[in-house]
């Protein structure tokens, strides 16, 4: 296979040392060599020199890493573990090797967005006959297996009214402004969240642009290895989310906040020096809306106030811990709070499995994988948990779900919000 010779070099670094064996979330439930971090850097290099042909299970095992980035967090040789897959990803797809119908619906979201918002209003119309509705989690229970899905899964409720539906007014011009950027799932599933989050930066004094023209972040398109296709999104979004010149760009979703920070200058690579610097300036202002928060810790403790004693427990992302090495933004924001107790999970930064299309393309792994999370959660005792991220919110109130507990999932926003003064 034609692949990058830079990036085979940086495949050749891995010293088969095996510290990627105890994090990797996949490898810890097939236990099989080359699904791990360090078996996929070495099919790579044998794929790249060509002593291996591109079999059917060779397909599978570059499909099948999650993207957590937890074998980077730990390697001491820096292997681009993620940056590789994504890489014979891009190439697998330029082969047309891929799931259809997961490829299609995953196109609709970022390419075009006008008919995926379309057909989204138009399904929830169907949602009664197909699904009944799990009240307050914002999930749906399929009535009868389907072509898509099986009936033990579940799916997300679409709202009837978007977030990015809304009029929030023309651009602000003032110097010191905020763009926010919202992410898919906090526009069409979670729209409270955003409500939410963007009330709380509009009490701790911030100035905060809403331009309902923003798109997908992109992340599905890096995963399906559509690389050509994605650049054309992520410059309209650059365009819409930088065009008033804000100070700093806030991405709600700890995933969007990764595509945008680390990934959108990697797709980038190969552009020109004048493209390239563009989107570097892009992402300098990026910042996850977690540790932005943690940025502003006196303006914040000003918007809410525990009225009663409270014990929390926190999950914090992949992409958030290992993708922006924040690891301990969310306990950060919380500690010291007074009548709030955080209870420490064994755990706080393992995969919940959710992955995206990974989610829905390897269910039962997904599901396995989420199930050490759900066993970590429940022996907390704590009744709360706090997350940044959209996916995880979903995937673990779910695994929740599964387990009949009384354990709520909660995104930062919602609890400040919920305790607002």
């Amino acid at each position: 296979m034609d692949i990058n010779k830079e990036l085979l070099q940086e495949a050749r670094k891995c010293v088969k040392c095996g510290s990627c064996l105890s994090v990797c979330p996949v490898y810890k439930e097939l236990c099989e060599e080359s699904y791990s971090p360090r078996g996929r850097a070495a099919l790579a290099e044998e794929l790249g020199q060509e002593r291996q042909d591109l079999t059917s299970k060779l397909i599978e095992i570059f499909t099948k890493c999650i993207g957590c980035a937890s074998c980077e967090a730990v390697c001491t040789k820096d292997v681009p573990i993620t940056k590789i897959v994504y890489e014979i990803r891009e190439l697998l797809y330029e082969k047309k090797h891929f799931d259809i119908a997961l490829h299609t619906v995953a196109k609709l979201m970022y390419k075009s967005p006008y008919i995926f918002t379309l057909i989204l209003k138009n399904a929830a119309l169907l949602e009664p006959l197909l699904f009944e509705e799990i009240k307050g989690l914002d999930l749906l229970k399929p009535r009868r297996s389907l072509p898509f899905l099986s009936k033990s899964r579940f799916l997300p409720k679409v709202k009837s009214k978007f977030f990015l539906d809304h009029d929030f007014g023309e651009p602000t011009t003032s110097k010191r402004h905020i763009s926010l950027f919202t992410g898919c799932v906090f526009n069409f599933i979670q729209p409270s969240i955003a409500h939410d989050s963007l009330s709380i930066l509009k009490r701790i004094g911030k100035d905060v642009n809403v331009c309902s023209e923003q798109m997908c972040c992109c992340l599905p398109a890096l995963g399906i290895g559509d690389m050509h296709g994605l650049k054309k999104v992520v410059m309209k979004n650059i365009q819409v989310l930088d065009g008033a010149r804000p100070e700093k760009i806030v991405v709600l979703c700890s995933s969007c906040s990764l595509m945008l920070k680390k990934y959108y200058p990697m797709i980038f690579e190969d552009e020109s020096s004048r493209v390239r610097e563009k989107v570097m300036k892009f992402a300098d202002k990026v910042v996850d809306y977690a540790a932005y928060l943690r940025e502003h810790p006196d303006e914040l403790d000003s918007t809410y106030k525990l009225q009663e004693k409270q014990t929390v427990t926190y999950h914090t992302p992949c992409h958030l811990s290992k993708g922006l090495n924040k690891s301990d933004v969310i306990k950060d924001i919380f500690t010291g709070k007074r009548n709030l107790e955080i209870v420490e999970l064994e755990e706080p930064e393992a995969c919940c499995g959710f992955g995206g299309i990974f989610n829905y393309k390897f269910s039962e792994l997904s599901l396995k994988i989420l199930d050490r999370k759900v066993n970590d959660i429940i022996g907390s005792d704590a009744k709360t948990v706090l997350t940044s991220c959209s996916g995880c919110i979903m995937q673990i109130r779910e695994g929740l779900l599964r387990r009949d507990t009384d354990v709520e999932v909660l995104h930062i926003s919602e609890f400040i919000m919920r305790n607002k003064r």
